[in-house]
């Protein structure tokens, strides 16, 4: 069956729409029409990082590796992209990392887990950003794209 759409504008099984968006000319295209466009897997996403580049003491960071876990002699290292890493502009040890969900799947938690159980530091910055907030685990919740002053405020970034 051929979607009614055509190929750019067709979403995966979770409904999101990929984009790409010119900083320079301040717009959003289904393709990538301008040298400077960066893509965003969300249009979601994409707000996200306009709130972020808002803030003028903040250096943000893009599809950011986390280190999960470690080469072993039997497994190779695990590693994970982040969707930014908020950083402040002088003190580069002030650090967030946010990963934007419009839905969590449990493949994700299971990454929580292992973030959590093999890198603290990484998981204790970690801040989830949903439409709505979310219970996504016992301990674990979401906030949304109106608390991202808040959570700068609380991470000493602003």
């Amino acid at each position: 069956m051929k979607p009614n759409c055509p190929l750019p504008f067709r979403r995966n099984r979770y409904n999101s729409r990929g984009l790409w968006w010119s900083q320079s000319e301040y717009r959003e295209t289904p393709v990538k029409v301008f040298d400077d466009s960066e893509y965003f897997a969300s249009p979601f996403e994409l707000d996200v990082y306009r709130r972020l580049t808002e803030f003028s003491s903040i250096v943000v960071y893009r599809q950011h590796p986390l280190l999960v876990k470690d080469a072993t002699n039997v497994y190779s290292r695990i590693t994970w992209r982040c969707d930014f890493r908020v950083e402040h502009v002088i003190y580069p040890n002030k650090f967030l990392n946010i990963e934007v969900k419009g839905f969590v799947k449990p493949e994700f938690k299971h990454t929580l887990k292992y973030l959590e159980y093999f890198s603290y530091l990484e998981y204790s910055r970690l801040i989830l950003i949903t439409k709505r907030p979310q219970k996504i685990d016992k301990y674990i919740h979401s906030y949304t794209i109106n608390d991202i002053a808040y959570l700068l405020e609380n991470a000493g970034l602003r």
